[in-house]
């Protein structure tokens, strides 16, 4: 999926109160709906008459704001073992009548952000549409897609995604020492917006929709599953009950038991299908994995349902730094520092960022780390992943609200993950 803004950037997040939806027809037959907000620019949702070889595309416009959504999906199935989705957003510096700043005035590497209503208008099949609001608060009120200066007053920067009949979809948050009844009652608001936005989409898609694609959903054989089940349900139970494994004796073990079951399916079937063969075997290692602790109640390292993982930390591990940490639960290592200098080594925030954050430098900042030998595998160290800034924006709200805001050093934290007993890039 790939987006494109086109604005001065300085106006509202969609969202707010909808006083009524039309629907307008133009001279190139793209249909539109029109959202009107309460005190606030009106949001016009269209199909448009670019990009018409892409399966979808569509065009929000808010304001001087403007922005082209469009979804393009293989029609052959996949076989690979994740989901192979991609969202690509991209801000560029001739929307908002700027040159870029770096040596070669090009636009270069896209910021991250979901971009979901060109899916309706799509022949995807998926189980959309989507609604999306920011949810600040000030003082007790809240307020839905607040601006940039209501948001520097705000206790509360909520995002949330949902779906029909208030099914949520996604939460994240940063706040300052929220109440826990206020920040649920914040939710169910971001909720109930959601559901004016998706009744916006819904209408579009209903007079301007294309006819979803048929697909056929992998089934796999019965008698692949029972013949797939007898070579391996008892060696898993075994593997699985074994306490005495750790993270990469159970991989292993589970890994040979694959490999053995998949060659005697091999030499005893006619037409062997590896593929439609590992499915079945790991969708009963889940069944299997599942079953067990819900029916003991023990989890496969033989603590309890409610019992955590041993939690340990160091501090201070190396003298030359301004800070050092070590943290450790279960088989999970993080290793943190932290480096202190002056107002000279803030980060500075690009200018077309600048224009939609309201912030231009950061005298704080987290920057986190998961190289490939975290989960024993030979990897390229490369440019930073798409997961790792994730990870460390969502750790940085963590902490930012503690730093004093007047704070006279530029503060770096590192997060280094030194091995992982979650997380598996294959999985």
């Amino acid at each position: 999926m790939l987006t494109r803004t086109y604005s001065n950037l300085r106006h509202r997040f969609l969202g707010g109160a909808i006083r009524k939806i039309t629907r307008t027809l133009s001279t190139k037959d793209a249909e539109s709906v029109n959202v009107s907000f309460a005190n606030r620019a009106d949001l016009q949702l269209s199909s448009t008459e670019f990009a018409q070889f892409a399966d979808g595309c569509g065009l929000a416009r808010l304001g001087d704001t403007s922005v082209m959504v469009t979804v393009v999906s293989k029609t052959k199935p996949s076989s690979s073992n994740f989901m192979p989705l991609t969202v690509d957003y991209r801000q560029k510096a001739a929307a908002a009548g700027r040159i870029p700043t770096n040596y070669h005035r090009r636009d270069s590497a896209p910021s991250e952000h979901e971009i979901l209503t060109t899916l309706s208008l799509s022949d995807v099949p998926w189980n959309g549409p989507v609604g999306a609001v920011r949810v600040g608060m000030l003082g007790n009120e809240l307020i839905v897609n607040p601006t940039r200066r209501e948001m520097a007053d705000s206790s509360l920067n909520l995002v949330v995604t949902a779906m029909n009949q208030n099914l949520v979809v996604m939460l994240e948050s940063a706040a300052k020492n929220v109440l826990q009844q206020e920040f649920l009652k914040a939710i169910k608001f971001g909720v109930r917006e959601c559901q004016k936005i998706i009744q916006a989409i819904s209408q579009l898609q209903k007079h301007h929709s294309k006819p979803k694609r048929t697909f056929t959903a992998l089934n796999l054989d019965e008698s692949l599953m029972n013949g797939v089940r007898s070579l391996s349900e008892m060696r898993l139970k075994e593997i699985f009950q074994n306490t005495t494994h750790d993270k990469l004796s159970r991989d292993d073990a589970v890994k040979v038991l694959r490999n053995d079951v998949l060659e005697k399916m091999r030499a005893e079937t006619e037409n062997f299908n590896e593929y439609n063969a590992g499915e079945a075997f790991s969708t009963i290692c889940k069944q299997i994995f599942r079953d067990l602790i819900l029916d003991n109640e023990i989890r496969c390292d033989g603590r309890s349902l409610t019992q955590l993982r041993n939690i340990s930390a160091k501090v201070d591990l190396f003298k030359p730094l301004h800070g050092s940490a070590f943290f450790q639960r279960g088989q999970t290592q993080v290793m943190c520092t932290v480096s202190l200098d002056s107002q000279n080594s803030v980060l500075h925030v690009d200018p077309i960022s600048m224009l939609t954050s309201g912030l231009k430098e950061k005298n704080f900042f987290l920057h986190y780390e998961f190289p490939p030998f975290a989960v024993k595998e030979v990897g390229r160290i490369g440019p930073v992943q798409r997961r790792e800034i994730g990870h460390g924006a969502l750790a940085e709200k963590g902490i930012r609200p503690v730093v004093p805001s007047d704070y006279p050093f530029t503060i770096r934290l590192t997060s280094e993950v030194l091995q992982s007993n979650g997380w598996h890039k294959n999985r």
